[in-house]
């Protein structure tokens, strides 16, 4: 069987949408290579009304981060992760925003886990303290968090509250890290481009060949 330059095209684009559609969900995965992590068992909770924030500050041992995961509860709201640039201002939840993820569905009362993604991967500095802030703009939010110290490379912060104003051995219950490698879509996109072009200038030349 033949195909003709235009079939081979619409074949190659097809094949690069789908590896695109592949990149995407794949940010979507778990974390495969945890940073840092409090794991639990949770052994307290507290929560907030919007437009509010908790955070939880981290050192980090990985020279990059994409993903977060954290415990928590809520009725109908949206939250957004940022990361921070170290503690600063009152609550520690004032210094600058490295990258924040797309708003988060929470609308399950109880614990559970909920992932955020970055839009792509951050670098980091080895050693650095960060802050990941989890802001509400409406309705309310609930942490899970241990009571012990239990990760001892940072602590819970809580939006207009200076950080040792309850307890520096409150933690949330969290992890952060990177994916798999995947393929990010934009050069999914880029290579499925490059392909196409060659492509179609190889069927323009075959077209203008003379012919025997």
């Amino acid at each position: 069987m033949t195909y003709s330059p235009s079939k081979r095209f619409a074949r190659v684009v097809g094949a690069a949408l789908l590896s695109l559609a592949a990149a995407s969900a794949a940010w979507a995965l778990p974390i495969a290579t945890i940073d840092q992590q409090n794991p639990g068992p949770f052994t307290g909770t507290s929560g907030l009304l919007a437009p509010r924030s908790f955070g939880q500050s981290f050192t980090a041992g990985l020279g990059a981060v994409d993903a977060f995961d954290f415990l928590l509860g809520g009725f109908e709201t949206q939250v957004i992760l940022r990361v921070r640039d170290g503690l600063a201002g009152l609550d520690g939840l004032a210094g600058n925003i490295l990258a924040e993820s797309a708003p988060v569905a929470v609308d399950q009362q109880g614990s559970h886990w909920f992932h955020f993604d970055l839009p792509q991967t951050l670098a980091l500095q080895v050693g650095k303290t960060y802050v990941a802030e989890l802001f509400i703009a409406s309705d309310s939010l609930g942490v899970r968090l241990t009571l012990d110290n239990s990760y001892t490379g940072g602590q819970m912060l809580t939006g207009g509250f200076a950080p040792d104003f309850f307890s520096t051995d409150y933690d949330l219950v969290f992890a952060e890290g990177i994916h798999a490698a995947v393929p990010e879509p934009s050069a999914v996109l880029m290579m499925a481009i490059g392909v196409a072009a060659v492509l179609g200038w190889r069927a323009r030349q075959h077209h203008g060949a003379p012919k025997h």
